[in-house]
């Protein structure tokens, strides 16, 4: 096997620099997947709850069902643009590899 040089070693050195970041940002946006699912359920339970309550450290609060609702559906919201937010960073960081990829490629291929 040949020696490489050191313009794509350090291409490579990138490359495996922006997997990082891709694989972070995966286990960042899977976490705000499951945290939405949950609140989405929720939201979805308390359509029907005649009572509601919220846990609050370790002690489990009755609360005003509009409250409860508003309080959710708002960090839904914050969750909808954060996985957003992490589809452009995901997208932006496609391409970057995309270009990183082909400035390592054999130019007969």
């Amino acid at each position: 096997m040949e020696k490489l040089d050191s313009k794509t070693q350090k291409v490579i050195a990138e490359l495996q620099e922006v997997n990082q970041k891709m694989q972070g940002i995966a286990m960042q946006k899977h976490s705000f997947q499951t945290q939405l699912l949950e609140i989405e359920n929720a939201l979805n339970e308390l359509e029907d709850a005649k009572e509601s309550y919220k846990l609050v450290g370790s002690i489990v609060l009755s609360v005003e069902k509009k409250e409860l609702k508003k309080e959710l559906s708002s960090k839904k919201e914050i969750l909808d643009l954060r996985l957003s937010n992490f589809d452009k960073q995901e997208n932006k960081l496609k391409k970057d590899i995309e270009k990183l990829q082909s400035k390592i490629k054999p130019e007969n291929e």
